[in-house]
């Protein structure tokens, strides 16, 4: 009974410690680049947008770092700007519909009013600067 007692008993510190029972929180690995931008109408003059980061192994990851965000289409900038994030501000999110429905470590950054309303493409360049200086740039174009 002892043995069979100490053996769930490691195994329980064995999950708590990989972070598999709750209490590892977000991967904090280095980023290497910016893995996904997704962006979408927010109404006829906003923008949504999120982020995705991921580490040199291809793993989802957060970071502090500074996000610079611009937004144009064929007449020019629509937004520029950034600010200072932190790695608690990444959260881990359902994104997909149905049978591509997934869990995603991601940075929201909501909707942005932009300078106008937007005709056609839209383009959004997002620059990640990681704490170290380093620049990591992901891209995606949205229609309105």
């Amino acid at each position: 009974m002892r043995l069979r007692l100490l053996a769930v008993w490691c195994v329980l510190l064995a999950m708590v410690g990989c972070g598999c029972l709750g209490g590892g929180g977000l991967p904090d690995n280095p980023p290497a680049y910016v893995d996904n931008v997704y962006a979408t109408e927010a109404g006829t003059d906003g923008i949504s947008i999120y982020y995705i980061l991921a580490d040199a192994n291809g793993q989802q990851t957060a970071s502090d770092g500074r996000v610079q965000i611009k937004v144009t289409d064929k007449s020019g900038t629509l937004f520029d700007g950034g600010k200072n994030v932190t790695a608690s501000e990444f959260g881990k999110y359902k994104v997909g519909q149905g049978a591509f429905e997934h869990e995603a470590i991601l940075h929201n950054l909501g909707r942005i009013a932009l300078r106008r309303e937007p005709s056609g493409s839209v383009d959004v360049v997002v620059t990640f600067t990681t704490p170290e200086g380093e620049d990591l740039t992901g891209k995606t174009t949205t229609y309105y």
